[in-house]
């Protein structure tokens, strides 16, 4: 078993962290529910808001769909993001049911769009002070395959960033 590791990152130039309100993307993986007993801490200690986020894609238009069928594809894409949308809400609700039996104070959004840049795009809209999220901390052929949401928001944005790395279950 691994011991848990947290990091604080704050960039030069982004002057003294104050904390009043911390986001926190999950994707509802175990993996990214790793930040959530670290940043429920944090809130505490700095009495800041957590806003909860869920970044969804687009539906893709299926290659074998004809364009006559029925409902049109545009009205079966706004079913199926209503349903996803229907599904991450109640999905953040519960964490946010946990966040507030600690005593913090949580929102939560459910957006559309690329990962990172939703990330970058939510934290600048609420005005959050750090963003916090959970990372696989690939390496080497994982990371180029596969890619870091982490390194993506991180080179994207100036706030600081709490990242607790995954952990062995």
């Amino acid at each position: 078993m691994t011991e848990r590791c947290s990091l604080f990152l704050v960039k030069p130039g982004s002057g003294q962290p104050k904390l009043t309100k911390i986001l926190l993307p999950l994707d509802g993986s175990i993996v990214s529910e790793n930040a959530v007993p670290h940043v429920i801490r944090l809130a505490q200690i700095t009495k800041a808001e957590v806003l909860l986020l869920s970044v969804n894609g687009y539906p893709e238009i299926p290659s074998d769909r004809p364009p006559a069928a029925k409902p049109s594809w545009e009205e079966y894409a706004l079913i199926l993001m209503k349903e996803v949308r229907e599904q991450a809400r109640e999905y953040l609700g519960r964490v946010a049911a946990d966040c507030q039996k600690a005593g913090v104070t949580t929102k939560t959004t459910v957006v559309f769009g690329g990962i990172a840049e939703s990330i970058v795009r939510v934290a600048e809209e609420h005005k959050a002070d750090a963003i916090a999220m959970a990372t696989h901390a690939r390496t080497g052929i994982d990371r180029w395959v596969y890619g870091s949401v982490a390194a993506a928001v991180s080179s994207a944005t100036t706030l600081p960033m709490l990242l607790v790395r995954e952990t062995e279950r």
